[in-house]
């Protein structure tokens, strides 16, 4: 399912267990920056957490946001930054219903959490995922 990064596989190694993260749309992620890119079908997210929420970002496909139980915040999403914002809206609704694999951004503190979170995502949905 998901790749690491060979630096990554060391810093996985050390973490003995995975990290949970559970759907949390009112976590703050100011803090997160893009880490990864994960190739995923957008249906598959949707089809197991439903529809992205609207993160205010006029380019914004939707993000969905998560947080574990001791604290860390991760995000996923997409940008669509040369669309009208008409065309932007209909691609909207295509884009979370499509079957075909695109690039997403995860967003994390820190590459840390953002390995522990794809390794988690990884489980849920068919994805590959690689440092940006």
């Amino acid at each position: 399912m998901g790749q690491l990064h060979e630096t990554e596989l060391q810093m996985t190694r050390d973490v003995k267990h995975t990290m949970e993260f559970s759907l949390n749309p009112d976590a703050f992620w100011g803090m997160c920056g893009p880490e990864y890119e994960a190739t995923i079908r957008p249906a598959d997210l949707v089809r197991m957490f439903g529809y992205p929420i609207n993160d205010g970002d006029a380019e914004s496909l939707g993000s969905y946001v998560f947080s574990s139980p001791s604290g860390e915040v991760a995000i996923i999403y997409f940008r669509a930054y040369d669309f009208s914002s008409l065309l932007l809206k209909i691609f909207k609704r295509r884009f979370w219903r499509s079957t075909k694999t695109f690039d997403l951004t995860i967003g994390a503190e820190n590459t840390k959490n953002a390995t522990l979170f794809c390794e988690w995502l990884s489980a849920k949905v068919n994805m590959s995922y690689r440092p940006r």
